[in-house]
């Protein structure tokens, strides 16, 4: 069989994620990925959904988890900031840091758009569901996208009185402890309140931890004194949700709030190795000179370590805490005007920051070769400033009949940013304690953005007869864009740009049996072009096909989805560093082909198994790229970052029949893996060396987790369940992330082995 389920499809899983130990097979999955409530069998794309109970069993905490456990979809973080994320799907790549570009991956929470990758870094405090939609969106969703969409659907106010209390603690001091408490309902009223706290230490020690780095003066009062820290990878974040549910007849309104205040280190990054005088001509401004200090270190007092092998300690001066603080309120007015016709409104306002503290990418203690002597010398620093806030109003008309079923609205976002982002190369550092002072060419980015959005859109599906369905819609996208600079040399450059775009979808889909669905789809998706630094740079456009089907076998005993997909992805905008700037580019054009398949397997009471199977080519059929200063292909010779040929995820679960008490012992475990990929957030050019090929090369790799738990044990009017759970069983450490430092290559490795044990009281 091509796979037996991702553990989104768990034995007995309902909309409200609970489950079934009466053995009478797999209930149904109600998933709002076409905008309205639909059995997930029912739903013709690629879309898979995991619950509440899914995420606990994993001891999947934060967005990362979810790398692995959906096909074709890798979460990851970035080298510059424990606070942005990566996300690729379907070769898509999601993780632009600047505000003037948008992400190929729409990322959503409760329905709401999230204009940057940073705001959705969130820990999952009280989330009900997850549904990753794969494939190019627009015609349903708020924003176009040319990857897919990820939506989390926080958990709606039951009505009825309860308390719950989780608290967790494992290996390098993780400690997570989550507070719920729901409140009964009063005059059509109800409301929750969950408030939740997750830290723990890094894995890699900082050598140089206590190093002062005084920016105040250099950056205005941005930065002030930064203070090095004493691990790295260590995180500590406190995050609270709230909401409120009115019903009334047929008018609903749902408020939600959720705030999320997170610090962070980096995971340690350290040099790999140096580019060659065989390597591409302009791949390598600075790597000849980066070896030369290091050669020059022994005689100094510095250190000058290269290795491919994970580090469990290294100098990190200029690394300080990360720290992101994101907050949105949600409004969803809803009326039901009949039984065929409902109105819908979602309006929002959202407001992030993201400080990233600095950093550097050599790992080791530096003196300036020609500076005074004891000078402290870096090859690289970097600081960021990041703030945003948007707001969006989405209103959705919905009509659901007996021979048509139609979804159309209309959606509006805007979004002001302010970026402020010095990354100075070769910095001799004064005396600990002194201010430090800024060169005019250390401002990388330094400018206000503001983007707009309009758009209409339309799907309906034409029910021929009670086998055969007919799908269509349409998206007419606008976008505007503006950047005012305050960089040196483009000191209040206004620049602004606009684009338009009509978007299409095509979907038949056909029941072969009452349980069996097969379905046909053709789609397009579009990204916004913008302008970064003063350069306009176009929008990228892809068009899928997709076949699959859906069935429920075996008096629904084994569920089986697959789907076989090819894509043809054009103007794909691409990224690189050339003479310390960044610069955007239309560069590409590829063929995307892949294969995804879920399916669960309930043999018995109480036992199921699950996996999922996903397989993808990327292949670049075009990559003009200006990196190395002169027009060059360089197709069939790249790969496609953050993308791996294959990922499968399996898992088995099982739970004993309740005793007298009615408690019970649940036991479950999962394998993800994953084959190669380079985990970095912009292409790499080829490297003529082939052991530094293999060295930021993130190999092939099994993560295993497991938990086992005592569930339901009777506590006076409460029940308690004890775990003990463990991620990444087997210990393989691998590379997790990579970057070019114009010639410079650099990485950091992941997590090691982790474990502890978990108790959850409900009242």
């Amino acid at each position: 069989m091509l796979g037996f389920a991702s553990p989104t499809f768990a034995q007995g899983t309902t909309s409200s994620g609970t489950s079934s130990t009466d053995g009478t097979g797999l209930q149904d999955i109600i998933v709002t990925a076409q905008r309205r409530e639909q059995r997930l069998q029912d739903v013709p794309v690629a879309v898979t959904a995991l619950n509440a109970q899914t995420l606990e069993d994993a001891h999947i905490t934060s967005t990362t988890g979810l790398s692995g456990v959906v096909p074709n979809l890798q979460v990851l973080t970035q080298p510059s900031s424990a606070a942005l994320p990566i996300y690729a799907l379907r070769g898509v790549v999601a993780g632009e840091t600047q505000s003037q570009v948008d992400n190929g991956i729409g990322l959503y929470l409760d329905n709401v758009y999230l204009g940057r990758s940073a705001a959705s870094l969130f820990d999952i405090a009280d989330i009900e569901r997850v549904e990753v939609l794969r494939g190019p969106q627009g015609t349903l969703f708020g924003r176009n996208t040319t990857g897919g969409a990820i939506n989390f659907i926080t958990r709606t106010p039951p009505g009825e009185f309860g308390i719950r209390q989780d608290i967790s603690y494992g290996r390098f001091n993780e400690l997570r402890a989550r507070t719920r408490v729901d409140l009964p309902e009063f005059g059509g009223f109800s409301a929750s309140l969950t408030y939740m706290h997750k830290e723990y230490d890094g894995w890699v020690k900082n050598l140089s931890a206590g190093v002062v780095r005084d920016y105040t003066q250099a950056t205005e009062g941005r930065f002030g004194r930064l203070k090095a820290p004493k691990t790295l990878g260590m995180q500590n974040t406190d995050a609270f949700f709230a909401a409120v549910h009115y019903e009334n007849g047929p008018f609903t309104a749902d408020y939600k709030f959720d705030y999320t205040d997170f610090a962070g280190t980096q995971t340690a990054m350290q040099v790999f190795g140096f580019r060659g005088a065989d390597d591409i001509p302009g791949s390598n401004p600075i790597g000849d000179y980066v070896q030369f200090v290091f050669s020059q270190q022994p005689g100094l007092g510095g250190t000058n370590v290269v290795s491919t092998r994970p580090l469990r300690a290294i100098h990190d001066a200029n690394r300080g805490t990360d720290k992101l603080k994101v907050y949105g309120h949600s409004l969803t007015l809803q009326y039901q005007l009949n039984d065929t016709l409902n109105i819908k409104n979602i309006l929002a306002y959202r407001r992030s920051k993201v400080y990233n503290n600095g950093n550097s990418f050599d790992g080791n203690f530096l003196y300036d070769p020609y500076g005074e002597p004891g000078s402290r010398f870096s090859i690289l620093d970097a600081l960021s400033h990041r703030f945003q806030r948007q707001i969006s109003n989405e209103t959705q008309v919905t009509y659901s009949g007996d021979a048509i079923d139609f979804v159309g609205g209309f959606f509006y976002f805007q979004e002001r940013a302010r970026d402020y982002n010095p990354v100075p190369f070769f910095m001799s550092f004064p005396p600990e304690g002194q201010p430090i002072a800024f060169r005019p060419g250390d401002i990388f980015s330094d400018y206000k953005a503001r983007n707009t959005a309009y758009a209409v859109y339309g799907q309906g599906t034409l029910h021929v007869t009670d086998e055969l369905g007919l799908t269509g819609g349409l998206r007419q996208t606008w976008d505007k864009r503006r950047e005012l600079n305050f960089r040196p040399d483009l000191l209040n450059v206004d620049s602004k740009v606009s684009f338009s775009k009509l978007t299409w979808q095509v979907i038949a889909d056909y029941k072969v049996m009452p349980e069996v669905m097969v379905y046909a789809k053709v789609g397009t998706g579009y990204l916004a072009g913008g302008i970064y630094n003063a350069v306009k740079f176009n929008p990228e456009t892809l068009t899928s096909y997709e076949v699959g089907f859906k069935g429920d076998f075996f008096d629904r005993t084994l569920r089986l989805n697959a789907a076989v997909f090819t894509a043809d992805y054009k103007d794909l905008q691409l990224s690189y560093y050339q003479n310390g700037r960044l610069v955007y580019e239309n560069a590409g054009k590829a063929r995307i082909k892949g294969l995804e398949a879920e399916a669960t397997l309930a043999p018995a009471r109480g036992l199921t198994l699950n996996a999922s199977l996903g397989l993808i080519d990327f292949n670049f059929k075009r990559f003009v790229t200006m990196q190395t200063g002169e027009p060059i292909d360089l197709a069939g010779k790249v790969t496609r970052q953050n993308t791996p040929k294959t990922t499968f995820s399996t898992s088995v679960s099982y739970d004993t029949e309740p005793s007298s008490s009615g408690a019970y012992f649940s036991f479950m475990v999962q394998g993800d893996y994953r084959s190669r990929l380079i985990p970095a957030l912009s292409i790499i050019l080829p490297l003529a060396d082939e052991g530094l090929r293999e060295a930021i090369t993130s190999r092939s790799q099994w993560m295993v987790r497991a938990r086992a738990s005592l569930v339901d044990v009777p506590l006076g009017d409460g029940k308690v369940r004890f775990s003990i759970w463990g991620e990444n069983l087997l210990n393989q450490r691998r590379v997790a992330q990579t970057a070019d430092i114009s010639g410079v290559l650099t990485g950091a490795f992941n997590r090691p082995r982790t474990y502890g044990v978990e108790t959850s009281f409900t009242f």
